[in-house]
């Protein structure tokens, strides 16, 4: 009996990034991840180049290192290839079909656009695109396939207009839309990376303007937003998406962020502030169909952090600070139980990839409340206290504290019979109010701490 008990209460993590495992695939050189593409929760793409650092920020391409990384088993191994691209090469983009299948969107040479297919797991590439796209120098921003037919390119201007070319048969044949489907650029303007929902495009601009497509790419529309220029952006449905100034500045200063509730029509800012001064945002991603936003963040050094992973559950109303140590770049999900993350260049260690692994346990992303009694005592407390719930059954759990801020100072993941006090022992905090989240897969509870002196 003591040994069941005992086996009940074991704790499964004290370490602060419990929501994260990590991987290592084996790339052949340190690379910083640049696209992520999950196709289900047993296979994942990922793609990348090595680049300078400089200025405490990310720079262009240094080598010929640009590689490929399929996991077919949920993370456990990794099929990694290089991918033939020659000199200084840059990847934009890519979109997985299944395992075998995905398209990658290139530049290279410091003068060439490429769309490359991959049929066998990475193991071969063969031109995706035919030489009358007319790309050249105009940067290749995105590629993304809405099914093993359908799919879209959009690159930047040439000659006065953008380059956006759709398929209907996977590849082997591209239409250019039409450049009355397309509002025109504004002198000098270029775009960034794209991203997709359902039937649904967009992407955002240097010029702080968005473009919209609801037909896969066929005609287009575009809307200004208050930000001076667009790096990054992401949707959770047809009508709520996020972008962003800024991706990691010389002095890791906060990047602006917008959200819209009218498919990028109109635009209000995000107010993150909760997450501290001198903090650069690495990525952020909406968990489709649902309100929560994912963010990533570094405050310090770009290679040894101070690095966090927070949530909104309310599209950026509030934050909870939920992870510390993982420096994840481009975090992406699928669903609220498959998300995935990679880390930007590194030098001490070979380059992760970083596997969401709290959702499963604690159904952080439900919106469900949980409905089981409990109660922590003493509170108020000075440097621990007694954890009870009520209940019949023998469940997972995970407990989080966090400050008034939102910011994370304790977790602790456990298994519980319903019967045995859980002892919390979080040692020395600031005197003052605390949040204590409660999480199982049957959802979240919350209950105010007080910490004395």
């Amino acid at each position: 009996m003591q040994n069941r008990t005992l086996l009940l209460l074991l704790i499964l993590s004290l370490r602060l990034n419990a929501q994260w495992t990590n991987f290592t695939p084996n790339f052949g050189d340190t690379i910083g991840v640049k696209a992520i593409d999950i196709v289900n929760e047993n296979t994942v793409w990922s793609a990348g180049h090595r680049v300078f650092v400089k200025f405490n920020g990310y720079g262009s391409p240094d080598t010929d290192s640009a590689f490929v990384g399929v996991s077919k088993n949920g993370g456990l191994s990794w099929k990694t290839n290089q991918v033939p691209l020659g000199s200084l090469p840059l990847i934009t983009s890519i979109s997985a079909l299944d395992e075998n299948n995905c398209f990658i969107a290139a530049f290279f040479d410091s003068a060439n656009s490429t769309i490359l297919k991959t049929e066998d797991g990475g193991n071969s590439f063969t031109s995706a695109y035919s030489p009358d796209f007319g790309l050249g120098k105009a940067f290749v921003n995105y590629v993304h396939f809405f099914d093993a037919n359908q799919g879209v390119v959009m690159a930047d201007p040439k000659n006065g207009e953008f380059l956006i070319f759709t398929t209907v048969n996977g590849g082997n044949d591209w239409t250019k839309v039409h450049p009355d489907s397309i509002p025109n650029p504004i002198p000098g303007e270029f775009a960034y990376i794209g991203t997709s929902f359902e039937n649904w495009v967009w992407f955002g601009t240097s010029e702080g303007r968005v473009y919209r497509s609801s037909n896969k790419g066929q005609s287009w529309q575009v809307f200004q937003s208050p930000l001076d220029y667009i790096y990054s952006i992401n949707f959770s449905d047809a009508l709520h998406g996020i972008c962003s100034f800024g991706y990691v500045t010389p002095n890791l200063l906060p990047v602006q962020m917008i959200i819209t509730a009218d498919g990028g029509e109109t635009w209000n800012e995000l107010d993150y502030s909760v997450i501290g001064d001198s903090t650069a945002v690495f990525g952020f991603n909406y968990i489709p169909n649902s309100p929560y936003i994912i963010l990533t963040t570094c405050k310090g050094s770009i290679t040894d952090g101070y690095f966090a992973t927070w949530v909104s559950p309310d599209r950026g109303i509030t934050w909870q600070q939920i992870s510390i140590g993982e420096n994840i770049h481009w975090p992406t999900f699928i669903s609220p139980t498959i998300g995935w993350g990679g880390e930007g260049q590194q030098f001490a260690h070979k380059t992760q990839m970083f596997k969401y692994t709290g959702s499963p346990l604690v159904g952080l992303f439900s919106g469900k409340t949980l409905v089981q009694d409990w109660s922590i005592s003493p509170n108020p407390c000075v440097d621990h206290f007694n954890l009870e719930i009520k209940s019949d059954k023998t469940e997972s759990y995970l407990l989080l504290i966090n400050d008034v801020q939102g910011k994370l100072v304790y977790t602790q993941s456990f298994v519980q019979d319903g019967t045995t006090p859980v002892p919390v022992n979080f040692g020395k905090l600031s005197a003052g109010n605390y949040v204590v989240t409660l999480l199982s897969k049957e959802g979240k509870a919350a209950k105010w701490m007080v910490v004395a002196e």
